[in-house]
């Protein structure tokens, strides 16, 4: 994964609520100082056709790859290959699931601090949060990661082993029966 193509990958619908045209932005901040960069976007939507339009004002349109609707399968063989996943969200997403997966598979993410993606990352450990719509933050974030492949690898394997220890499906399990017996009790 830490090779001389360094991926950034996000995996979202094109809508504007996503913060794609943000990433985009971003990604035009630091694409002169790392010529092998490429932001994949995996996902379609019916802001596809403006974020391409800005992609080519951008002159990044081999930088920038829109990969269209994936599999899951698909998805996750995209993660595995990213040097990490960004989720630069607008709104208050319940949760993020894309950030969960990342992490899963060992990749560093750099998510929007909003909404339930506020309760995802360790912050400078498995990942970077970012304030929404700051293209500059977001810049620098995404920077540091590629600038850095010990850090970035070291902080995929933060986020693998935090991921499992906090998300497990033995830890929900154990938290579903806990939470079932207080209600248990509050109504006898």
């Amino acid at each position: 994964r830490y090779g001389t193509v360094t991926g950034v990958q996000t995996c979202a619908l094109p809508i504007c609520e996503k913060g794609l045209d943000v990433l985009i932005d971003a990604f035009s901040r630091l694409a002169a100082q790392h010529p092998s960069a490429l932001l994949r976007i995996v996902g379609d939507g019916p802001a596809r056709a403006s974020l391409e339009q800005l992609v080519a004002r951008l002159n990044l349109t081999d930088r920038v790859l829109f990969l269209g609707h994936c599999s899951h399968a698909e998805t996750l063989q995209w993660i595995r290959r990213a040097w990490c996943v960004c989720v630069p969200s607008l709104w208050s997403e319940p949760f993020g699931m894309i950030a969960l997966e990342a992490q899963m598979h060992g990749v560093p993410v750099v998510a929007s601090a909003i909404g339930g993606l506020a309760e995802i990352l360790v912050d400078g450990q498995t990942g970077y949060y970012v304030a929404p719509d700051d293209a500059v933050s977001l810049a620098e974030k995404l920077d540091w990661l590629i600038s850095n492949p010990a850090g970035a690898a070291s902080m995929g394997r933060a986020a693998h082993l935090s991921a499992r220890r906090r998300f497990s499906l033995e830890r929900f399990a154990t938290e579903c029966e806990s939470a079932f017996g207080q209600i248990g009790r509050a109504h006898v």
